[in-house]
């Protein structure tokens, strides 16, 4: 950076893209302020500079990757980074679009993130062939866009074949490998898998802590996925436990306006209603709705589980009123959806048979 401000090259792309760069390294660092100010003094330069300077376009891609968890801004950047795509190399398409792709499926919209990943996997395969490692990525985002649409045989063989690859070329505890062997897990389970889902995850969870060390935001995602599906599985105080040691990791680890702080909180209340504790699981229901609807657009899946939540909780409580009302909203809202998350939906229109009300 100090070099090329010495050669008068300040507030050039290049220049940018170096700033990004630290900013990166020093939220991964832990220094989150310093990082955070150094991203926003990149994008300024990246966004005056010409629509076909690589560098800038470098900014965006590397700014968005920055954004861990903030779906919303990462989906902005990624967006800006699209414009700025013709003419620009492989690796910046398949980028930025499995980029986009990701944002836009943690937001919901499942059939433009997987248009925009089918054509960053068409354009990585005709660049570097069926067996690259380069094609991994596109297919572990792929493979989610397929559990989402309940093709669950399509996904497992999709983020197998992702495994596999980054395996090959660069060993079990690599970190995309362990990207790739959580997302084969989390397939897994949706498939009814369990025994493999949970030896899978537990293993992962113990890697991503012996190399990150105790402040792993990896180990926190893992051990709320590992959560997840202990409650899917009937093993509500085992995902307790997992959620005691997803939440402080997540904390740490993530901003306080990273929508994933909330999903323990989420996952605990399902916990606790199935364990009949109705006055912890309305207070963790509430939370997680105050946190999802700060950080998520309306009508996002994760704020209907949570509304319906909190009707359940209350139902157990005997406000029956107030909890009828939150169910006909979250049914109405998860109804609404492209791709509706049938588990969730299905629970909901069971509490509000339970209560003898139409949905």
């Amino acid at each position: 950076i100090q070099l090329l401000e010495a050669a008068g090259l300040g507030g050039t792309g290049l220049h940018a893209d170096r700033i990004a760069y630290r900013g990166a390294l020093r939220i991964a660092r832990g220094d989150r302020e310093g990082g955070e100010a150094d991203l926003t003094d990149a994008l300024l330069m990246a966004r005056q500079a010409p629509h076909n300077d690589r560098s800038a376009l470098s900014v965006f891609i590397r700014v968005a990757g920055a954004k861990h968890a903030l779906w919303q801004e990462q989906r902005a950047l990624f967006e800006e980074a699209l414009r700025r795509l013709p003419g620009a190399s492989a690796n910046s398409e398949i980028e930025v679009r499995t980029g986009l792709a990701r944002a836009l499926l943690e937001l919901g919209d499942v059939s433009g993130a997987e248009a925009n990943v089918r054509l960053a996997l068409e354009r990585a395969e005709r660049v570097y062939g069926p067996d690259h490692p380069r094609l991994a990525l596109p297919l572990s985002v792929l493979g989610y866009a397929m559990r989402r649409r309940g093709d669950l045989d399509g996904a497992i063989e999709t983020h197998r074949r992702a495994y596999r690859l980054s395996e090959a070329a660069f060993g079990r505890d690599y970190k995309s490998t362990l990207a790739h062997q959580n997302s084969l897990a989390l397939a897994l389970a949706d498939a009814g898998r369990t025994e493999e889902a949970v030896e899978l995850l537990n293993g992962l969870a113990e890697a991503y802590l012996r190399i990150d060390g105790p402040g792993s935001r990896r180990a926190g995602e893992t051990y709320q996925n590992l959560a997840t599906l202990q409650v899917r599985a009937g093993g509500y105080e085992a995902a307790l436990h997992s959620l005691d040691r997803a939440e402080p990791l997540l904390a740490l680890s993530l901003p306080e306006t990273a929508p994933m702080r909330a999903y323990p909180l989420l996952t605990r209340s399902e916990a606790l209603l199935n364990l009949h504790r109705y006055a912890e699981a309305k207070e963790a229901a509430d939370a997680a709705f105050a946190k999802l609807t700060a950080t998520l657009p309306a009508g996002h899946f994760a704020i209907e589980i949570a509304r319906c939540r909190m009707g359940i909780a209350r139902a157990g409580q005997g406000e029956d009123e107030a909890a009828a009302q939150l169910i006909r909203e979250a049914i109405s809202g998860l109804s609404a959806l492209e791709s509706p998350p049938e588990r969730h939906r299905a629970a909901c229109l069971a509490a509000a048979s339970a209560l003898g009300i139409a949905p």
